[in-house]
């Protein structure tokens, strides 16, 4: 029933040299990748690679909670051969930190590691703030409060003389572990917080040494720690709230220039709650380890700024991603295990709302983490009723990335379609059928329909006849970075750069590109990091907003979702609404064929909503 489910490759075989069982369903094919990367580098007795393969794949094993010393013993041991003094305190830095991240900080090994990188540190191969903070945190970890919180202040103190501090608003976090006055610790964080935004714009992208998002190592914490941070002395107190916030849309920005690889990606003006109309909500669900917390404005009473649900302890990071998850796998696996996670995470994000949205709500949600991949139009009620039948719905990235747009009166639209098998540098394409008789039926009588195109004719249709509207019913992938995300042509595929370049000068009554349509877009399921490449796949291209399905859909599916979509449009209504009629046209159909929410609630509708 899935577009491409016909022709969808089987598991590569495991590499040569590696266990066959390492390599067991896609969730876990980077450790396994991982996992031969060190069986290969034992055999080879590397100890560089062995130490740097080893941390990898204990930091993946780490997420998933399992028993991390053996990798870590194994890359400690590897990194005391390494030659290069500089590269083996590089790697038992790393090591040690996720060492007493697991909490390990008090077993020999680290001790003794943390004694080896103190030889470096007097050869000038290691450094003395980093020296400090590892003995903080083994003093922390035997309970030494005093001894840790003057070790951690003299990482700072040392951190704090570098030209650039990257490592302050780690020690900063440390520091407010480690502070004997608990009622303090919260200004340890924010001071945490402050020496991230002055660092964060001049910061490399990755590590050097290990290849490591430097947003997941450095960056992320730091977000999460001062969110949770702030909320928890809060309350109801409405300044609080607007800086909790405002650290949210940082956070939320940070993480889709991240995504984009491009820090120069212009923000706008954030969406505020001033520019919501009465009967609009934007939600903020913001998804912490001991806690789900919904921040929260309307359009009904915009003076009031945002406001704040009762946090929910019963839930945390973990088990609305465990949720997440199960939804999205059944739905676009077309099972129907979808159901119990559907109504429990309703529960969760929706069910406190539910007295705001009236009868003619729209609901606009800033995702967090793991909510990037579901549906929300799919979340069921206890009644069975779903979230796309009380309100209509849009999700925003940022809202510095997104506008309530304008409705699109007369819409100007361009069509292109893609259906022959190709075998590109990217990767091999099958066959898509149906997209040329889609794109036909967007185009309508008055639009330009492009079959089978190619670059040149996308370029010279949009440089002829500026669209609203661009249609691609083609395959696309949004895999994280912008320089990984693509969409396919005949012959070649078209960065997302390169089709924002095609866009830029297209420009209609003063406006640029308002909907870009992506029928047959491809994400990794369960992927959230890839789901944000979706989500900023509108930032990048130029487009106020974009439609695109989270899974892949059976043709005839989506063909009916996108007749139906572009009848209210051209009727005049506006984006979130005419989804939300086309969405309830197929779920509460009077024949049933197309009541199958894996199919109907695929599509999501990311940025502008009016």
């Amino acid at each position: 029933t899935r577009r491409r489910s016909a022709a969808s490759a089987p598991l590569a075989p495991a590499p040569q040299g590696c266990a066959p069982a390492d390599i067991e369903g896609q969730r876990r094919r980077l450790e396994a990748a991982f996992a031969c990367a060190l069986d290969r580098a034992v055999k080879a007795d590397d100890p560089a690679l062995i130490a740097l393969s080893a941390l990898r794949l204990a930091r993946l094993e780490k997420a998933r909670k399992a028993d991390i010393a053996p990798r870590i013993a194994l890359g400690l041991a590897a990194s005391a051969r390494v030659d290069r003094p500089a590269e083996r305190a590089a790697l038992h830095r790393a090591l040690v930190m996720l060492a007493c991240d697991a909490g390990l900080c008090t077993t020999d090994m680290v001790r003794d590691s943390v004694e080896l990188y103190a030889d470096l540190a007097r050869q000038g191969a290691g450094d003395a703030a980093t020296l400090a903070a590892l003995q903080g945190r083994i003093a922390l970890a035997e309970g030494k409060r005093q001894a840790a919180h003057a070790a951690i202040r003299r990482a700072i103190f040392l951190e704090s003389q570098k030209a650039l501090p990257q490592n302050l608003p780690q020690y900063a976090l440390l520091l407010a572990d480690a502070e004997p006055e608990p009622e303090r610790a919260g200004e340890h964080v924010i001071a945490a917080y402050r020496a991230l935004e002055r660092v964060r714009p001049v910061l490399m992208p990755v590590d050097p040494l290990t290849e490591e998002s430097r947003f997941d190592l450095l960056v992320r914490p730091v977000f999460e720690r001062a969110i949770g941070t702030t909320l928890a002395v809060t309350g109801s107190d409405t300044g609080t709230l607007d800086q909790a916030q405002r650290i949210a849309e940082a956070y939320r920005s940070a993480e889709l220039q991240n995504s984009l690889g491009a820090e120069c990606v212009p923000l706008r003006n954030p969406v505020t709650p001033a520019d919501l109309k009465p009967g609009e909500v934007l939600l903020y669900p913001l998804l912490l380890e001991d806690r789900i917390e919904l921040l929260y404005a309307t359009g009904d009473d915009r003076s009031r700024g945002y406001r704040r649900m009762p946090p929910d302890r019963s839930r945390n990071r973990a088990s609305i991603g465990a949720l997440a998850q199960r939804m999205t796998a059944s739905l676009s696996g077309a099972s129907s295990d979808w159901e119990a996670a559907s109504r429990e995470l309703h529960a969760a994000l929706i069910g406190p709302m539910m007295p705001l949205l009236g009868p003619d709500a729209t609901l606009i949600v800033v995702p967090d983490g793991p909510l990037r991949q579901i549906s929300f139009a799919a979340l069921m009620d206890a009644q069975g009723t779903f979230l796309m039948e009380r309100a209509r719905l849009a999700v925003v990235p940022a809202l510095s990335f997104a506008a309530p747009g304008t409705r699109d009166t007369d819409p100007e639209i361009i069509a292109a379609s893609l259906e022959k098998e190709l075998d590109l540098p990217v990767g091999r394409f099958t066959r898509l059928e149906g997209t040329a008789s889609e794109a036909a039926m967007a185009a309508g009588r008055d639009g330009v329909l492009l079959a089978d195109f190619d670059r040149a004719d996308l370029a010279a249709a949009l440089a002829k006849r500026p669209a609203s509207v661009l249609h691609l019913a083609t395959h696309a992938a949004f895999n994280g970075r912008t320089e990984r995300s693509f969409v396919v042509a005949n012959g070649e595929a078209i960065s997302l750069p390169e089709l924002r370049a095609m866009l830029s000068a297209n420009s209609l009554r003063g406006q640029g590109l308002q909907l870009l349509v992506l029928s047959a877009c491809e994400t990794a399921v369960g992927d959230d990091d890839q789901a944000m490449g979706l989500a900023g796949a509108a930032v990048e291209a130029g487009a106020a907003s974009a439609l695109a399905s989270l899974w892949e859909v059976s043709d005839a599916g989506t063909a009916a979702l996108m007749e139906a979509f572009y009848r209210h449009y051209r009727a005049g209504e506006g984006r979130a609404r005419s989804l939300q009629l086309a969405q309830i046209e197929l779920a509460r159909g009077s024949d049933g064929q197309w009541t199958d929410p894996g199919i109907w609630s695929a599509f999501t509708l990311v940025g502008s909503w009016r």
